[in-house]
């Protein structure tokens, strides 16, 4: 048996003391997101070499920027359609992801994506492409575990840590192509970032992201896998009219490098710890900001079969920012459960 794909697993928490003016809070849920994006990208869990000399599957879907992203190899029977659905739960001990804060909390996360995809075409010098599109959501809750009136701030209580519960809602399409040992992809996402409580209400924030992947695959042999992709985005932003931010403040791109490496012990089991660099630069003309990220996370994972697995994980995240209260630490632990459906 092969060891199946999984969705990138390693999720960060983030959200913003509710004390702080309703903008701050609002904004805490679009890092959260950025957060979750950058180290699920550290996560791609691959199917050991096969003695047929296929190419090893690179990753079953990219659950963030650029939508399912598959291997690019011949099957006697194309499968056009992918359901996926995931769950996380972690603990955080700085759910606001600001300087010195220390409020630790739990993090559920619901994750189900539905997607699209072509046949693999083949073009010139043995370059293989495929086309994705589909539409993913995710919902954020908070203090399950821990408490959903937690207050956010000690003292004095102006709000429950429930209040920052938000969802995403994003279409996606995406170009993949591969020629052994090189792959990557092209895509572009749209997400709409939603809160229905009183921190902010309905669509708060949204963006369009244009995005690309470009990475090199070392086959160190049939158990281990070494990794080394860049990243990198451009992120048009909006806020809603009572978010304070004029349209266009946190737009930004993002360019990081990642290395990957992927431990198959047995048949079920992967163990892939990871390390990436990302730089950010805000683009806005009236604003100055370079936030830079260094992330170090570690996931074991077993897969009960070729739809299902279960992950443990944890990641620690610092942040160094050139914008004044924007420097953090984070650590994070937490398990997943995934269930992934091609046909």
């Amino acid at each position: 048996m092969h060891l199946p794909t999984a969705p990138r697993t390693i999720v960060l928490a983030g959200l913003f003391l509710a004390a702080v003016p309703p903008v701050a809070a609002q904004q805490s849920a679009v890092d959260t997101a950025q957060s979750v994006t950058t180290t699920q990208q550290l996560q791609k869990p691959l199917k050991p070499a096969n003695t047929s000399g296929q190419v090893p599957m690179l990753y079953e879907g990219e659950l963030e920027d650029l939508g399912p992203q598959y291997v690019l190899q011949p099957q006697d029977r194309p499968k056009y359609f992918q359901v996926m659905s995931d769950l996380q739960l972690y603990h955080t001990n700085n759910a606001a992801l600001a300087p010195g804060n220390k409020l630790g909390t739990d993090v559920t996360v619901l994750t189900l994506q539905a997607a699209v995809q072509s046949t693999t075409a083949e073009w010139f010098d043995g370059w293989q492409t495929q086309a994705s599109a589909g539409m993913r959501y995710q919902s954020y809750w908070y203090g399950i575990f821990s408490g959903r009136n937690q207050s956010t701030t000690q003292p004095p209580s102006f709000s429950a840590v429930s209040d920052l519960d938000f969802q995403i809602y994003s279409p996606f399409v995406a170009l993949n192509f591969k020629k052994d040992p090189w792959y990557g992809a092209l895509g572009l996402r749209y997400a709409s970032f939603n809160n229905d409580n009183a921190v902010s209400n309905e669509n708060f924030y949204s963006e369009w992201v244009p995005s690309g992947t470009f990475g090199y695959q070392w086959n160190i042999d049939s158990q281990r896998i070494l990794q080394f992709q860049y990243d990198g985005d451009f992120r048009a932003t909006n806020t809603d009219e009572k978010g304070l931010h004029p349209v266009g403040w946190e737009d930004r791109t993002d360019h990081s490098i990642s290395i990957i490496y992927s431990r198959i012990l047995g048949q079920n089991w992967v163990i892939q710890p990871s390390y990436r660099l990302m730089w950010s630069e805000y683009t806005n003309p009236d604003r100055y900001r370079s936030d830079i990220y260094n992330t170090a996370a570690l996931m074991v994972a077993y897969y009960f079969n070729d739809n299902a697995s279960v992950r443990a994980f944890t990641s620690y995240e610092w942040r160094s920012s050139s914008e004044f209260g924007n420097n953090y630490e984070s650590w994070n632990l937490g398990i997943g459960f995934s269930l992934n459906v091609s046909f």
